[in-house]
Order: structure tokens, then sequence, then C-alpha cells
């Protein structure tokens, strides 16, 4: 299974803009969740969720919201 490591950065896109990609570097983790830190500097917890081997946050809380994968790593 794919999973998060601390230190490492991954990237996430959105549905309606996919140029734009934003970068998040994992600051901290526990069994269950992942605090990271995004390119404009907020910091976010958010609990981890394991779909197709590989684990996966969404990065907030509406309908669209983008999905921050451990396989894509920056």
């Amino acid at each position: 299974m794919t999973t998060f490591e601390i230190g490492k950065t991954y990237y996430y896109r959105f549905i309606c803009s996919s140029d734009t990609v934003v970068k998040c570097t994992i600051t901290k983790r526990t069994a269950k969740t992942i605090t990271f830190r995004e390119d404009n500097g907020e910091v976010k917890t958010r609990r981890i969720n394991i779909y197709d081997n590989c684990e996966n946050v969404s990065v907030d809380h509406y309908s669209m919201a983008p999905t921050l994968r451990a396989d894509r790593a920056a």
C-alpha cells in the first residue's frame, strides 16, 4: 500500500481548473490522520482514507473538493 511519509511533498489539482497545482508537505502523521502545510502556508489536519490500495485525504469539505493522494509525490 502507498502511504504518506513525513517530510515528503505531494500535490493535488482542482477538478474545475486542472492547470492549478497545489503542493503539500507532510509535517506530522499518526495512524489515522496527517497534518500538512500547503504552498500558501496554511496547515491542515485530515483523516486518512484508503482507496485503490493508496492512502488519500479530502483537502476540504465541499462537493468537488480535491483529494490528496499518497501516489502523487511532487
